[in-house]
C-alpha cells in the first residue's frame, strides 16, 4: 500500500478522529496543502496540478502520516479467523485452512481488504 493516492481529505479527517487538533493539526494542514506538481518527458514540461493527495516523498512525517491512515485496518478481519500484520507498508494476511471447512477466511479476508482499500483511495501490489 501507499499514501501516494490516499486524499489529503480523508487523511485530515482521520487524524482529527484521534484527537489531533490545534497548532499541531494547523501545521499537519499546511504541510500538505499548496502543492504543486508536473511530469517532465525528456525537455517537455506539463502544466502544474496542485497535488490533493499523498504525502512528500522522503519526508520524515509521511510515515506518521501513512502509519495513522491505515492504523485500523486490522479491525476490518476481526470477526474472522485470520492473522493480520502491519509492517511500514505492508499488510501481511494468513491463516490456518480446514480442508472440511466450506469456506475460506481469507478469501473473504482478502475482499475486504480491496473493498477497504478503495474507499480509501490507496493502491494495493497484489503481486507482492
Amino acid at each position: 500500500m501507499s499514501l501516494d493516492s490516499g486524499s489529503h481529505e480523508k487523511l485530515l479527517v482521520k487524524i482529527a478522529a484521534y484527537g489531533i487538533s490545534g497548532y499541531l493539526y494547523q501545521w499537519i494542514v499546511a504541510f500538505l496543502s499548496n502543492r504543486k506538481q508536473a511530469v517532465r518527458v525528456e525537455n517537455v514540461l506539463s502544466g502544474f496540478l496542485n497535488v490533493i493527495s499523498g504525502v512528500p516523498q522522503g519526508s520524515v512525517l509521511g510515515p506518521t502520516l501513512f502509519l495513522l491512515f491505515i492504523n485500523y485496518v486490522c479491525d476490518v478481519f476481526g470477526d474472522l479467523k485470520v492473522v493480520c500484520k502491519l509492517y511500514a507498508d505492508d499488510v501481511k494476511l494468513y491463516t490456518a485452512y480446514d480442508l472440511n471447512e466450506t469456506k475460506c477466511d481469507l478469501s473473504i479476508a482478502t475482499q475486504r481488504l480491496v473493498s477497504w482499500a478503495d474507499t480509501l483511495q490507496l493502491s494495493l501490489a497484489v503481486h507482492k
